[in-house]
This record gives structure tokens, sequence and C-alpha cells, in this order.
């Protein structure tokens, strides 16, 4: 998720969860009334962005989790203050057995380990990609396992020695949509979980908030 959106649910969730909290215990109308409104907010948000989503999988699977994963890759594994998104990708590439964003090629334009796009051009030929891209039967080989020595596998422009046999060749954006349609059904379980959930947040906030008598804030209705 894009560092500005994390900051806007941030910013979004605490002044929710305490409008909540605070109308529930002081017996705020205007508190309930302002949670169920941005409640209600999140709610529809969460059902329109779920039927986007759905109509335009394909677009949002090159825009968001592809580029998501190469921004990852070119730009933040390895590098200092990154080790959270560095540890994430690694997992990510050996769990759903997959390599690079869209495949194992988008190690060539990493600033990681020498791969910056022009190699070849300026004479350096080789690069490395993270032992995460092994294969699960090549875990074991000498390879795969890392040492002092051993951080990555060497790729080279040269096909005779490049390693790919035993490198996944599917990219991560590819292997997780594959996953999630796999899973369709938990997904969309989970996804209407959630909302029955919220459902239930928004019948409890309003049927409190009208509970509530108007005559505790000093006037009769």
């Amino acid at each position: 998720m894009p560092e500005f959106l994390r900051q806007f649910k941030g910013c979004f969730l605490f002044p929710r969860r305490f409008l909540g909290c605070c109308g529930a215990l002081r017996q705020s109308r205007c508190m309930l009334g302002t949670f169920f409104a941005l409640l209600f907010v999140v709610f529809v948000a969460e059902v329109a962005g779920g039927i986007v989503a759905y109509i335009n999988k394909d677009q949002l699977t090159r825009q968001f989790i592809e580029d998501g994963f190469a921004e990852i890759v070119k730009k933040e594994y390895g590098k200092p203050g990154f080790e959270a998104r560095t540890q994430y990708f690694d997992v990510v590439q050996s769990e759903l057995e997959c390599c690079g964003a869209k495949n194992s090629w988008d190690w060539f334009q990493s600033s990681w380990r020498g791969g910056n796009g022009d190699i070849g051009a300026n004479g350096q030929d080789t690069y490395l990609v993270p032992l995460s891209c092994c294969q699960a039967r090549y875990r074991e080989d000498i390879r795969c396992v890392a040492t002092n020595e051993t951080i990555g596998i060497p790729q080279n422009l040269s096909t005779s020695n490049s390693n790919m046999d035993i490198i996944n060749d599917k990219g991560c954006g590819v292997k997780l949509m594959e996953t999630i349609n796999k899973h369709r059904e938990t997904v969309i379980g989970v996804g209407v979980g959630i909302l029955v959930v919220q459902v239930l947040g928004l019948i409890f906030a309003i049927i409190l908030c009208c509970t509530i008598k108007p005559e505790r804030y000093g006037y009769k209705s």
C-alpha cells in the first residue's frame, strides 16, 4: 500500500474509533451520530471499491500489485530503512514461488547488488537476484544457500551462464492474483464477513444514538 494511503487510513481510523468509544461512554448523540456517518462512508467506499476492483481486476493487477512490487524491487529492496519490506518481499517470493514483480528480469533494473538497467551498455553484464527466487526443489542447492559469500544468485546477460534453471520464472504479481483467484470463495467470504460486522456496527450505533434522551443535554425535543 502506498505511503499516503497508509497515512490517510491512520488519520481516518483514529477519530472514528475515538468518536465511537467516547460517544458510547459519554452517551453523546453528537459523537455517535458522527461515528455512524464516518462508518457509513467507509462502508459505502468499501462496497464501491470492491465492485470497481472486480470489474477492473486485470488493470488492478498491473497498476497496484505489479507496480507496488516493482517499486520494492527497483528502489527499496536491501536498502537501509527498508529492512521490513525486504523481509516481506523475500517471504512473498519464497511462499508464492515467484521472482520479481513481472518476472526475474525485474532485478536487472534493481539498484540492489549491481542491477541498474544499464548493465551491458557500461561493460557490466552480471547482476544478482535474491536467494528467495530459488525454486522450492533447489533450496538445498549450494547456489541457493546463504553464506558469507553467497547473498544472491548471479545472473548473466549471456543465457549460457545465467542460473535460470533454478529460479522461479513467474512474477509475484501474476502469482498473487492466481492465489487470490484460487481461493476466491474464501476471499469473498472474508469480505462479506467484514461488511456484515460493519453493518452491525451501523445498526448498534444508530440504536444507541436513538435511545439517548435529549434531556441529558439540557433541552427537550
